[in-house]
Protein backbone atom coordinates (compact mmCIF):
# COMPACT_ATOMS: atom_id res chain seq x y z
CA UNK A 1 0.00 0.00 0.00
CA UNK A 2 1.54 3.70 -0.56
CA UNK A 3 0.13 5.84 2.19
CA UNK A 4 0.51 8.90 -0.03
CA UNK A 5 -2.69 8.00 -1.56
CA UNK A 6 -4.39 8.49 1.13
CA UNK A 7 -6.62 11.55 0.33
CA UNK A 8 -5.66 14.87 2.87
CA UNK A 9 -8.93 16.22 3.40
CA UNK A 10 -8.19 19.85 2.76
CA UNK A 11 -11.10 20.52 1.73
CA UNK A 12 -15.14 19.00 2.21
CA UNK A 13 -18.09 19.32 -0.40
CA UNK A 14 -20.11 22.25 -0.78
CA UNK A 15 -21.87 20.15 -3.70
CA UNK A 16 -22.21 16.37 -3.50
CA UNK A 17 -19.92 15.66 -6.52
CA UNK A 18 -20.51 13.12 -9.61
CA UNK A 19 -18.20 9.88 -9.88
CA UNK A 20 -15.81 9.66 -12.81
CA UNK A 21 -17.76 8.61 -16.19
CA UNK A 22 -17.15 5.39 -17.47
CA UNK A 23 -17.02 4.33 -20.60
CA UNK A 24 -20.01 3.25 -22.84
CA UNK A 25 -21.57 0.17 -21.95
CA UNK A 26 -20.83 0.25 -18.03
CA UNK A 27 -23.91 2.35 -16.86
CA UNK A 28 -24.95 -0.11 -14.27
CA UNK A 29 -21.12 0.15 -12.64
CA UNK A 30 -22.25 3.86 -13.06
CA UNK A 31 -25.32 3.69 -11.23
CA UNK A 32 -23.71 2.03 -8.36
CA UNK A 33 -21.10 5.19 -7.37
CA UNK A 34 -23.82 7.48 -7.51
CA UNK A 35 -25.89 5.59 -5.24
CA UNK A 36 -22.91 4.98 -2.95
CA UNK A 37 -22.42 8.56 -3.05
CA UNK A 38 -25.76 9.74 -2.30
CA UNK A 39 -26.56 7.36 0.72
CA UNK A 40 -23.13 8.70 2.00
CA UNK A 41 -24.13 12.20 1.31
CA UNK A 42 -27.10 11.70 3.27
CA UNK A 43 -24.91 10.45 6.91
CA UNK A 44 -25.31 13.94 8.11
CA UNK A 45 -28.95 14.39 7.33
CA UNK A 46 -31.16 15.37 10.61
CA UNK A 47 -34.31 13.72 8.89
CA UNK A 48 -35.43 10.03 9.32
CA UNK A 49 -38.81 8.60 9.47
CA UNK A 50 -40.58 7.91 13.21
CA UNK A 51 -39.58 4.62 13.51
CA UNK A 52 -35.87 5.25 14.71
CA UNK A 53 -33.88 8.28 15.46
CA UNK A 54 -31.85 10.21 12.67
CA UNK A 55 -28.70 8.76 14.46
CA UNK A 56 -30.28 5.43 13.27
CA UNK A 57 -30.90 6.64 10.02
CA UNK A 58 -27.09 8.33 9.81
CA UNK A 59 -25.95 4.89 10.89
CA UNK A 60 -27.97 2.62 8.03
CA UNK A 61 -26.97 5.39 5.24
CA UNK A 62 -23.35 4.60 6.42
CA UNK A 63 -23.64 0.94 6.21
CA UNK A 64 -25.11 1.24 2.91
CA UNK A 65 -22.80 3.48 1.32
CA UNK A 66 -20.00 1.18 2.16
CA UNK A 67 -22.12 -2.34 0.99
CA UNK A 68 -22.73 -0.64 -2.54
CA UNK A 69 -19.10 0.65 -2.55
CA UNK A 70 -17.85 -3.35 -2.16
CA UNK A 71 -20.85 -4.39 -4.75
CA UNK A 72 -19.02 -2.12 -7.34
CA UNK A 73 -16.03 -4.59 -7.28
CA UNK A 74 -18.66 -7.88 -6.95
CA UNK A 75 -20.35 -6.25 -9.86
CA UNK A 76 -16.90 -5.98 -11.98
CA UNK A 77 -15.83 -9.37 -10.89
CA UNK A 78 -18.77 -11.07 -12.90
CA UNK A 79 -18.44 -8.44 -15.70
CA UNK A 80 -14.93 -8.52 -16.41
CA UNK A 81 -13.39 -11.56 -14.97
CA UNK A 82 -10.13 -11.36 -17.16
CA UNK A 83 -9.07 -7.84 -15.38
CA UNK A 84 -10.60 -8.38 -12.16
CA UNK A 85 -7.25 -8.29 -10.18
CA UNK A 86 -6.58 -4.93 -11.59
CA UNK A 87 -9.59 -3.69 -9.68
CA UNK A 88 -9.39 -5.91 -7.00
CA UNK A 89 -9.86 -3.72 -3.16
CA UNK A 90 -7.19 -5.82 -1.68
CA UNK A 91 -4.87 -5.87 -4.54
CA UNK A 92 -5.30 -1.70 -4.80
CA UNK A 93 -2.38 0.56 -3.82
CA UNK A 94 -4.79 2.97 -1.69
CA UNK A 95 -5.22 1.99 1.67
CA UNK A 96 -8.60 4.10 1.94
CA UNK A 97 -9.94 1.78 -0.13
CA UNK A 98 -8.97 -1.38 2.02
CA UNK A 99 -10.32 0.64 5.07
CA UNK A 100 -13.48 0.99 3.77
CA UNK A 101 -14.06 -2.26 2.86
CA UNK A 102 -12.71 -3.77 5.79
CA UNK A 103 -15.94 -1.20 7.62
CA UNK A 104 -18.05 -2.76 5.60
CA UNK A 105 -16.94 -6.07 6.13
CA UNK A 106 -17.12 -5.21 10.07
CA UNK A 107 -20.39 -3.71 9.75
CA UNK A 108 -21.93 -6.66 7.93
CA UNK A 109 -20.29 -9.66 10.06
CA UNK A 110 -19.23 -7.83 13.52
CA UNK A 111 -20.63 -4.93 15.27
CA UNK A 112 -21.98 -1.44 14.50
CA UNK A 113 -20.22 1.56 13.60
CA UNK A 114 -21.23 4.14 16.10
CA UNK A 115 -21.50 7.93 14.85
CA UNK A 116 -20.49 11.00 17.37
CA UNK A 117 -21.38 14.55 16.07
CA UNK A 118 -18.46 16.89 16.04
CA UNK A 119 -18.61 20.76 15.32
CA UNK A 120 -15.68 21.72 12.94
CA UNK A 121 -15.05 25.16 11.46
CA UNK A 122 -15.12 25.76 7.76
CA UNK A 123 -14.70 28.80 5.25
CA UNK A 124 -15.38 29.21 1.69
CA UNK A 125 -12.61 28.95 -0.55
CA UNK A 126 -13.76 32.82 -2.10
CA UNK A 127 -14.14 34.24 1.63
CA UNK A 128 -11.38 32.32 3.75
CA UNK A 129 -11.89 35.11 6.24
CA UNK A 130 -15.40 33.97 7.11
CA UNK A 131 -15.36 30.91 9.47
CA UNK A 132 -18.31 28.90 10.36
CA UNK A 133 -18.85 26.18 12.85
CA UNK A 134 -21.10 23.34 11.45
CA UNK A 135 -22.04 19.81 12.90
CA UNK A 136 -20.55 16.78 11.21
CA UNK A 137 -21.03 12.86 12.16
CA UNK A 138 -17.48 10.89 12.46
CA UNK A 139 -17.45 7.21 13.27
CA UNK A 140 -15.53 7.33 16.59
CA UNK A 141 -15.47 3.11 17.66
CA UNK A 142 -12.80 2.73 15.06
CA UNK A 143 -10.21 0.51 16.60
CA UNK A 144 -7.99 -2.03 15.32
CA UNK A 145 -8.48 -5.15 17.69
CA UNK A 146 -12.22 -4.96 16.19
CA UNK A 147 -10.72 -5.10 12.21
CA UNK A 148 -8.25 -8.02 13.34
CA UNK A 149 -11.12 -10.02 14.04
CA UNK A 150 -12.58 -9.95 10.45
CA UNK A 151 -11.43 -12.65 8.32
CA UNK A 152 -10.09 -9.74 5.43
CA UNK A 153 -7.89 -8.93 8.05
CA UNK A 154 -5.05 -11.50 7.08
CA UNK A 155 -4.74 -9.53 4.02
CA UNK A 156 -3.07 -7.18 6.15
CA UNK A 157 -0.07 -6.84 8.99
CA UNK A 158 -0.95 -5.22 12.15
CA UNK A 159 1.02 -1.92 11.69
CA UNK A 160 -0.89 -1.68 8.21
CA UNK A 161 -4.21 -1.60 10.31
CA UNK A 162 -2.91 0.53 12.91
CA UNK A 163 -1.56 3.23 9.90
CA UNK A 164 -5.41 2.88 7.96
CA UNK A 165 -6.92 3.61 11.09
CA UNK A 166 -4.61 6.13 11.87
CA UNK A 167 -5.00 7.55 8.51
CA UNK A 168 -8.84 7.38 8.56
CA UNK A 169 -9.36 8.62 12.23
CA UNK A 170 -7.35 11.87 11.23
CA UNK A 171 -8.51 12.53 7.86
CA UNK A 172 -12.64 12.07 9.08
CA UNK A 173 -11.78 15.11 11.81
CA UNK A 174 -11.35 17.41 9.15
CA UNK A 175 -14.81 17.83 7.28
CA UNK A 176 -16.95 14.27 8.66
CA UNK A 177 -16.89 10.44 7.22
CA UNK A 178 -19.38 11.37 5.33
CA UNK A 179 -17.20 13.04 2.54
CA UNK A 180 -13.98 11.18 3.82
CA UNK A 181 -16.28 8.58 2.29
CA UNK A 182 -17.47 10.46 -0.80
CA UNK A 183 -13.71 11.11 -1.93
CA UNK A 184 -12.92 7.90 -1.73
CA UNK A 185 -15.63 6.57 -4.14
CA UNK A 186 -14.98 9.31 -6.29
CA UNK A 187 -10.93 8.37 -6.25
CA UNK A 188 -12.64 4.42 -6.81
CA UNK A 189 -14.33 5.43 -10.02
CA UNK A 190 -11.60 7.32 -11.34
CA UNK A 191 -9.58 4.15 -10.85
CA UNK A 192 -12.29 1.68 -12.27
CA UNK A 193 -12.60 4.51 -14.89
CA UNK A 194 -9.09 4.12 -15.91
CA UNK A 195 -8.71 0.25 -16.16
CA UNK A 196 -11.76 -0.07 -17.93
CA UNK A 197 -10.81 2.70 -20.93
CA UNK A 198 -7.52 0.71 -21.33
CA UNK A 199 -9.51 -2.74 -21.27
CA UNK A 200 -11.59 -1.09 -23.99
CA UNK A 201 -9.33 0.56 -25.95
CA UNK A 202 -7.46 -2.68 -26.18
CA UNK A 203 -10.90 -4.71 -27.26
CA UNK A 204 -11.43 -2.20 -30.08
CA UNK A 205 -7.68 -3.00 -31.05
CA UNK A 206 -8.09 -6.94 -31.67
Amino acid sequence: MNYDEFPEMTRGYLVVPEPNYLPEGHDDIYERFCCAIYMAACINSKTSLYIMPPYSASKAYLRASLAEFVSIEDALKLKCPAVYEDFSIVKSSNPLFHIMKLLRDYNIHLGVTTLLESEIPVALEAKPEEVHDIDTLIVNNLEVNSLMMLRNSKHYSDSELINMVDCFNIQQRRFGVADLIIRGLVMYSSHIKKILTKQSTGSSLR
